[in-house]
């Protein structure tokens, strides 16, 4: 390929500092920033942001009364539509997590690939928990709104876009539910590039990390619990990490543990490090190299779970609960292990044999990277995705 591929990028992107933590929208922005740092060769990115600052695209027409349908939910809840009026050339449009529209000179020929983790319907059952009359009737709405609009929609399968990019085989399959088709689907599993093994830990002790924003949903609830249970049979030799925001009235059965939770600095003394946010540097230049075991066990429902391939790119054991598309990326006993989603046992009994038992814990660590490297490495997405984009390219010009 003599000239690079020039590729408009429209998806989600975190602020380096967050205003609000909820807000931010985790692994979507890890696979733009993956993305726009590591393009598959012969590409070049521009993401949507940077090309309104340049003047290369331009808020469209009906940016502003797209919004505000969203703004007061008279459009069900989603990431959102972006409107851009194309003020220069692009070979494709990968846009993922938004839904698109697109006017200008050249967009009626630009190949369009779109992308999602899970369909926006499925999140409002399993995360936003929308009864399924209101989702039904804001889809009826929203169908008739984007058909007119003429908006790339992934969910209603709107717009002549080439191929739809899903995270999982789970998500694939929660389309085809909405669909009845595959037509167009293509799964291509998040990659991420090598940063090598975690450091041993120097006394002894097992090192256990959590990670989320979202503490409830992420199952912290849970890891808090089954790890007071551990740390009252093993003491000093487990140790846990917190990255995310405590709720404020967390309640605990030990006293020690309640009483903990109204000043954090004596969290320490119970072996638990906890930081509402870190960078994404120190996330994986700190916390992933001094961590023995993750822990992300969502109760209820989870997309992806993009913390636990990073974690497996470590060594480290992942232990996940069988929700999503998490038993899909773990297997259970070969990889990690997988616990009964909401079931306080089921994870401490998972963290009991993973303290007693060294050499699992170690060999399961080990079989997760080779997972990682097999499956979710940073290469392997770049060649998948340069064969969409040559695919769309190459259909657009028949």
């Amino acid at each position: 390929m003599l000239f690079a591929m020039r590729v408009l990028l429209v998806a989600p992107l975190d602020p380096k500092v967050p205003s609000h933590l909820k807000y931010l929208m985790g692994g979507e922005n890890t696979y733009t920033r993956t993305l726009l740092k590591h393009p598959p060769r012969g590409v070049e990115y521009v993401h949507y942001l940077s090309a309104l600052t340049s003047g290369a695209v331009r808020p469209g027409k009906l940016h502003r009364p797209l919004r505000f349908l969203s703004k007061f939910r008279l459009l069900p809840l989603s990431a959102g539509t972006i409107d851009l009026t194309l003020c220069s050339h692009f070979d494709l449009v990968h846009c993922h997590a938004y839904t698109l529209r697109l006017s200008g000179q050249e967009s009626g020929h630009l190949p369009v690939v779109l992308g999602d983790s899970v369909p926006n319907r499925w999140a409002l059952t399993h995360y936003f928990h929308q009864n399924s009359l209101r989702i039904k009737a804001a889809y009826a709405f929203r169908h008739v709104v984007h058909r007119l609009a003429n908006v790339y929609d992934q969910d209603l399968c709107l717009g002549n876009f080439k191929t739809l990019i899903v995270m999982s085989r789970f998500a694939q399959r929660e389309h085809f539910k909405i669909r009845k088709t595959s037509k167009r689907i293509r799964v291509i599993y998040p990659g991420l590039p090598d940063r090598g093994i975690r450091l041993p830990t120097a006394d002894n002790s097992v090192r256990f990390l959590f990670a989320g924003v979202w503490f409830e949903r992420k199952g912290g609830l849970i890891v808090w619990e089954a790890y007071r249970r551990v740390r009252e049979r093993f003491g000093r030799k487990v140790r846990l990490t917190i990255l995310g925001p405590l709720p404020n009235k967390l309640k605990m059965k030990s006293s020690s543990f309640a009483k903990a939770t109204a000043d954090r600095e004596k969290l320490k003394v119970l072996g638990i490090q906890q930081h509402d946010f870190v960078p994404y540097e120190r996330l994986v230049g700190e916390f992933y190299p001094n961590a023995d075991v993750l822990v992300h066990v969502p109760p209820e429902s989870e997309g992806y779970g993009l913390v636990v391939s990073e974690a497996m790119s470590f060594g480290i054991c992942p232990v996940v609960s069988a929700v999503g598309a998490l038993p899909e990326m773990v297997i259970h006993g070969k990889t990690g292990m997988v616990v009964k989603p909401g079931i306080v046992e089921s994870l401490e009994k998972a963290l009991t044999v993973l303290v007693r038992n060294g050499a699992l814990r170690e060999r399961l660590g080990r079989a997760a990277r080779a997972r990682f490297l097999q499956e979710f490495i940073l290469e392997k997405m770049q060649k998948e995705l340069i064969e969409v984009y040559q695919q769309a390219l190459s259909s657009q010009s028949q």
